[in-house]
């Protein structure tokens, strides 16, 4: 904790939200090594984010929201696998999509009677209070023992790639490796 005290020491409380609360990080697929964010410790290194189709975006300084060179990660997570605008509800960004893609959706299973309820949004914490069986939310029928909670994620799907090097590097279909350190905690 001291180590992150004096990381943050001099930044505005707006600041230390946005660092704490919404940070995405990944190793890069030709070096595994950290993608370390311009708010951390160790210093930032260029990274090309690539897709399928031989397009790559060149970030300098990755500041930690999954953005490359202007392209979000989560963005074009969504688009190669065929994402659409047409596929977003209201309020809703291409970004939310590949998030859902990437993680999969929260859910609630009960094994004797093979039912399933699909959490909503990207809330991978809350599941509020809704009813939803027996006069029960989805927290107390899992507190019953009879429900677990699980999660539900789509088939094959196609990752961006994040390397440090272009010249030489072909696209792979594997996604990128969660960083540990989240970019920032080294």
């Amino acid at each position: 904790m001291p180590h992150l005290v004096s990381s943050l020491w001099g930044l505005g409380v707006k600041q230390i939200k946005l660092i704490i609360m919404g940070f995405f990080s990944w190793k890069t697929q030709d070096t595994n090594k950290s993608i370390p964010s311009t708010y951390s410790s160790k210093k930032a290194r260029p990274v090309y984010l690539c897709d399928n189709r031989g397009n790559h975006w060149y970030e300098a300084n990755y500041e930690g929201y999954g953005r490359f060179g202007g392209k979000g990660f989560y963005e074009l997570l969504a688009e190669m696998n065929g994402k659409t605008k047409d596929d977003l509800s209201d309020g809703q960004e291409m970004r939310d999509l590949g998030i859902k893609l990437n993680f999969g959706i929260n859910a609630i299973h009960n094994l004797k009677t093979n039912k399933t309820y699909k959490g909503g949004g990207i809330d991978f914490f809350h599941w509020g209070n809704d009813i939803l069986e027996d006069g029960m939310s989805a927290s107390q029928l899992i507190d019953s023992g009879e429900w677990y909670r699980i999660k539900i994620k789509e088939d094959n799907i196609v990752h961006p790639n994040l390397v440090e090097k272009l010249d030489g590097w072909e696209y792979t279909d594997a996604a990128p490796e969660d960083c540990e350190y989240q970019g920032y905690f080294y």
